[in-house]
C-alpha cells in the first residue's frame, strides 16, 4: 500500500479559496474509490476515498492536500 498526495497551492488574495475547494473535489475524483489504473502491466488500484484537509496556510499561500492510499501488483524488495 501506499499514499499518493497531491497538495495544490493558491496565493493569499482574500477572495475566498472556492477555486481551491473545486481543485481539491476534481483531484478527488480523479482518485476515487474503485478507479483503477494500468501503466506496463502494473495495476494501481485506489480502494479508498481519498481524504481532504481543510484549507492550510503558509506564508503568502493558501492550499489544500488530498491524500489517495493505493494498492499496486508490485513486490519489490530491498536489502
Amino acid at each position: 500500500m501506499g499514499n499518493f498526495r497531491v497538495q495544490y497551492f493558491e496565493p493569499k488574495t482574500g477572495q475566498g479559496a472556492l477555486s481551491l475547494e473545486l481543485m481539491s473535489d476534481k483531484i478527488a475524483g480523479w482518485f476515487k474509490r474503485g478507479s483503477t489504473f494500468s501503466y506496463e502491466g502494473v495495476n494501481i488500484i485506489f480502494d479508498f476515498s481519498p481524504t481532504q484537509s481543510d484549507l492550510l496556510y503558509e506564508n503568502d499561500l493558501v492550499f489544500i492536500t488530498v491524500d489517495c492510499t493505493y494498492r499496486c501488483d508490485i513486490i519489490e524488495t530491498t536489502y
